[in-house]
């Protein structure tokens, strides 16, 4: 019984001590933050928002990229081979695409474009052309 007396009493003490008890003069404490052990947040490579796609040995960079109409879509062949783009629902062919060139395809119109690896037709991706925040305003405006 006299240890539990005494171990509330050292429990108070130290309690009274924290709470700056006494003389004026206070001290605020900061929490340290703990460190997470979750793993830093990153960028999904298999979306994205732009007018650019990477080929590169494992396939296409997003695979699924959202751009907007009117602006030019570039795919650049990141190997050290040859590529071709095909795409599945439009009479559309890249023609060859050296190592370190580039393919260039503007949609005119809002569509889901899926197309494939001409060399490796498992190797597939979407384009996703939407109109831009300033178009859509001004198409629901009437202007």
């Amino acid at each position: 019984m006299r240890m539990r007396i005494a171990a509330t009493v050292v429990c108070l003490a130290l309690l009274a001590s924290a709470c700056g008890g006494g003389g004026g003069a206070s001290a605020t404490a900061t929490a340290t933050p703990a460190a997470s052990s979750a793993p830093p947040k990153t960028a999904d490579p298999s979306f994205d928002f732009g007018q650019r796609v990477t080929i590169t040995a494992d396939g296409f960079r997003p695979l699924w990229l959202v751009s907007i109409i009117h602006q030019p879509v570039v795919w650049m062949n990141d190997t050290d081979t040859p590529q071709t783009i095909v795409f599945d629902h439009l009479p559309v062919r890249s023609g060859v695409i050296p190592p370190g060139g580039t393919y260039t395809y503007t949609p005119d119109t809002v569509a889901s474009i899926t197309y494939h690896s001409g060399r490796r037709p498992t190797l597939e991706g979407k384009v996703q052309a939407s109109w831009s925040s300033s178009d859509e305003a001004a198409a629901n405006s009437g202007g």
